[in-house]
């Protein structure tokens, strides 16, 4: 089961993301990245899943949304509510005491 956060950037666009299994990476693969606009995740999990002969394709599964959330934190989303940071801290994508973002 996965949960849905939402992540706000400082430009006030936000961005709904899930935590957890990924059910679109299990029944469309490599186009969830595609799809997505991320690019940098797409060809780390291509070229691992050629390197393990498919077992990294499979273990996306369970990490491609936390890839995912962590690629957008880097891009300076933050979590949009106490809700959404709680979540990070428990999926150990954040440590406690991160900056919440503030409301627009």
């Amino acid at each position: 089961m996965s949960l849905r956060i939402s992540l706000r950037h400082s430009s006030g666009v936000t961005k709904q993301a899930k935590l957890g299994f990924s059910w679109t990476f299990f029944f469309f693969g490599l186009w969830v990245p595609l799809f997505r606009g991320d690019f940098r995740n797409f060809f780390r999990i291509w070229g691992l899943s050629i390197v393990t002969l498919g077992i990294y394709g499979i273990i996306s599964w369970w990490a491609y949304n936390g890839h995912y959330v962590r690629s957008l934190l880097e891009k300076g989303y933050a979590p949009a509510d106490e809700w959404a940071q709680s979540a990070l801290i428990q999926h150990r994508i954040i440590t406690p005491g991160a900056p919440l973002h503030n409301a627009v």
